[in-house]
């Protein structure tokens, strides 16, 4: 009983050290964004003094697009308008539905989000204006290098389960798919067996 008992809790302590690791990667990855975000807002707003145009200009990320999406490992960045519309993307931008650009531009807060359709994507939303939303900026990042710092660190690897609303696959065991994860040529077929003989 107490090697047992040795055992469950050696998983567990395992368990809880991988989930504090996973997630302070994460916020570790929305606070750059948040960095990045506060830069391209400043930058806008001094480019917007000298040139009478709205904070939404995209002169600025026109510049350096190529630049920070290397450095800042960015996916896409979207400009919104002060009705909610978008203005201009870089990138490949995720469709962000009316309401959450609109709620972001209500209550003038920065929003964080998770996106999984084929992959994984951080976005981080912020109101643009000094007293006033006048607009918003999208800032995406993939979740992969999040993933690949996580194996880097625990020398495991990570997948990430999303909604599988496929009627048609023959797997419906789990109502989950792997969406993403590192080593996928390996840990895909061990997911599908797992999924497909072990009902949850």
């Amino acid at each position: 009983l107490n090697a047992k008992a040795n055992f469950v809790m050696a998983r567990e302590a395992v368990q809880t050290n991988h989930v504090g690791l996973a997630k302070a990667l994460t916020e570790d990855s929305f606070l750059a964004l948040q960095q990045f975000a506060s830069l391209v807002s400043s930058l806008n707003h001094s480019s917007a003094h000298k040139t009478k145009s709205p904070p939404q200009n995209g002169d600025v990320i026109d510049k350096n697009w190529l630049q920070w999406q290397l450095n800042w490992q960015l996916e896409s960045i979207t400009l919104f308008d002060k009705h909610g519309v978008s203005v201009k993307s870089w990138g490949n931008p995720l469709v962000m539905p009316e309401l959450a650009v609109q709620d972001i531009l209500k209550n003038t807060q920065p929003k964080q989000h998770i996106y999984c359709v084929t992959g994984c994507f951080q976005q981080l939303m912020t109101p643009l204006g000094e007293k006033s939303a006048q607009g918003a900026l999208s800032t995406v990042r993939s979740f992969i290098d999040i993933i690949d710092k996580y194996k880097q660190a625990s020398g495991s690897d990570l997948g990430i389960l999303m909604a599988n609303t496929a009627t048609e696959e023959g797997n419906h065991h789990w109502p989950y798919k792997l969406s993403t994860a590192n080593l996928s040529e390996q840990n895909i077929p061990v997911f599908e067996f797992i999924s497909a003989n072990y009902p949850i």
